[in-house]
């Protein structure tokens, strides 16, 4: 997709485990089987061998090109062997884990400060020093 290009990637990972979710047909969806790949996964869709492969075979119009699922199938990726996988993910899975905290804590701050803000403005509340 256009984001792809631009190189902007997320992992969705404020949904409960019950849940299911959907999206738009832009999103591209890489997860492991039989096993979690999520920091593998998310390096590997920022890397530029990824992207390289998936902006040229990209198809359709000006500001729609998109690429197709069975052409992004056939990329050969390395797969490391199962504990230098789990060591990565291991390894990873903290940093990953505090920027979704990190997410999570701005987005009660901006809350509060969207709250606070008129409040602040119109003089129903004041700041004392």
């Amino acid at each position: 997709t256009p984001c792809l290009e631009n190189g902007k990637t997320a992992i969705v990972s404020l949904l409960p485990d019950d849940s299911i979710g959907f999206g738009s047909t832009e999103f591209i969806v890489l997860r492991g089987i039989d096993r979690s790949l999520t920091c593998y996964a998310a390096c590997l869709a920022r890397s530029p061998y990824f992207r390289k492969f998936a902006i040229l075979n990209m198809a359709g119009t000006s500001g729609r090109k998109r690429v197709e699922a069975p052409i992004l199938e056939t990329i050969s990726i390395p797969i490391p062997p199962q504990t230098i996988l789990e060591n990565f993910e291991n390894t990873c899975a903290p940093f990953f884990e505090q920027m979704t905290t990190n997410h999570k804590q701005n987005q009660e701050l901006a809350a509060l400060r969207d709250w606070l803000l008129p409040m602040l403005m119109n003089g129903q509340v004041t700041v004392n020093s």
